[in-house]
């Protein structure tokens, strides 16, 4: 059975300052950040943080005194998880959003970014497909919010490109309302599809 290596998150504030580090520091896929026995101090972790993003996490595994966690066995039998769920999950661990609950079927978590979208819209027989920068508003696991500077009929289909994550993962849609908002501004929402 094979094993992986699972990283645990430490908060900035326990990290050892103007000391060697006694182990690596990681990101979230154990890739290493900063060396072990790299002296740390503030202008380190800000240069770390101007690459990663100005809210991010530290891991450390098993090199840290205390272990930092043991090698965790793959589960063979884990639930399949969604592509949706992996985009939520990644932006959560990696800050770009943070929780705020409300009463929907799926939570909506503010969300204010630009992300890269293809639009594919039929018109008779003919589909034309255009890429446009949005500013993201939420996202959610069932669908995604965002201003646009033109109206989108409904059912218009969105592909969302996650060029911040891994992989940069794509994510299919549908767009289920568009609402002026002011000059050509419009509030667009899509449902994620299956596909």
């Amino acid at each position: 059975m094979a094993t992986t290596l699972e990283p645990r998150s430490i908060l900035t504030q326990a990290l050892p300052m103007g000391e060697p580090l006694p182990g690596a520091l990681r990101d979230m896929y154990g890739r290493i950040l900063i060396p072990a026995g790299t002296t740390l101090d503030q202008a380190l972790l800000d240069k770390v943080a101007k690459v990663i993003g100005t809210s991010f996490r530290v891991y450390v595994g098993p090199d840290w005194p205390d272990g930092g966690g043991p090698d965790v066995p793959a589960a063979p039998d884990a639930p399949a998880v969604s592509p949706q769920q992996r985009v939520l999950q990644l932006l959560l661990e990696n800050e770009f959003i943070h929780d705020w609950s409300e009463k929907r079927q799926s939570a909506r978590h503010r969300w204010h970014t630009t992300l890269s979208i293809a639009i594919e819209e039929e018109a008779g027989l003919t589909i034309t497909k255009r890429d446009a920068q949005v500013k993201t508003v939420d996202i959610s696991l069932t669908g995604l919010g965002f201003a646009y500077d033109q109206f989108l009929h409904k059912g218009t289909a969105v592909y969302a490109r996650f060029d911040m994550l891994p992989g940069r993962p794509i994510l299919k849609g549908a767009v289920r309302y568009c609402q002026h908002l002011k000059g050509v501004t419009h509030r667009i929402g899509v449902a994620f599809t299956t596909e």
